[in-house]
């Protein structure tokens, strides 16, 4: 969701430190073929894989792991936002997801994020990830006001398509099941927008 900002980031000569919450494990219910064993060891390598396809300094990129549970962080929000803030300074600019996303652990996470940041006195901005899923660009209930727009060049949206492609687990449903892609075609579509969005 914020790949062609990571990379203007990365550019930009600034440090970053990304945080993994969850590993995402819990995005193919009932399958056989995606079962919650097999994408704890999928979706990190599929991270990596992504982050060097963006073309982040892996040499120098912090990369913490919470390990958390996919689709229950809400049930250790406090550890969690200990968690975050061990690994914040004062003067830290925090990103993360917004708090009405629409997912459960998006929410959870940006009121530990927000918790970590006031404790250490780091500046918290949201960024809008499932929020496209549902929303239209009229949606009263986004606050397009606090929105401002990243612009990306051809270039960064092409390092975004490559990254997105390594993230095979979530291209690929469960035709047995009857269960979609995660990132179906217009989820895509609309995350390989010429910009990004976030919330300040």
């Amino acid at each position: 969701g914020c790949g062609g900002f990571l990379q203007l980031l990365a550019a930009a000569g600034r440090p970053l430190q990304l945080i993994s919450v969850t590993d995402g494990s819990a995005s193919h219910p009932g399958s056989e073929r995606w079962p919650v064993e097999r994408l704890s060891a999928v979706r990190p390598q599929e991270s990596v894989e992504a982050l060097c396809r963006l073309g982040l300094p892996m040499h120098t990129l912090k990369w913490q792991r919470g390990g958390f549970a996919d689709s229950q962080v809400a049930a250790r929000e406090s550890e969690l936002s200990a968690f975050i803030e061990s690994h914040l300074r004062p003067g830290d600019v925090v990103f993360t997801t917004w708090r009405e996303d629409g997912h459960c652990d998006h929410e959870a996470v940006r009121r530990a994020s927000a918790e970590a940041a006031k404790r250490v006195g780091a500046t918290l901005y949201e960024l809008p990830v499932w929020t496209w899923h549902w929303a239209t660009p009229e949606d009263g209930r986004v606050p397009w006001h606090r929105a401002r727009k990243i612009l990306l060049t051809p270039t960064q949206v092409a390092r975004k398509r490559h990254a997105l492609q390594a993230f095979a687990s979530q291209l690929e449903g469960d035709p047995q099941i009857g269960l979609p892609p995660v990132l179906a075609p217009y989820v895509l579509e609309r995350l390989l927008q010429p910009f990004e969005v976030v919330f300040v």
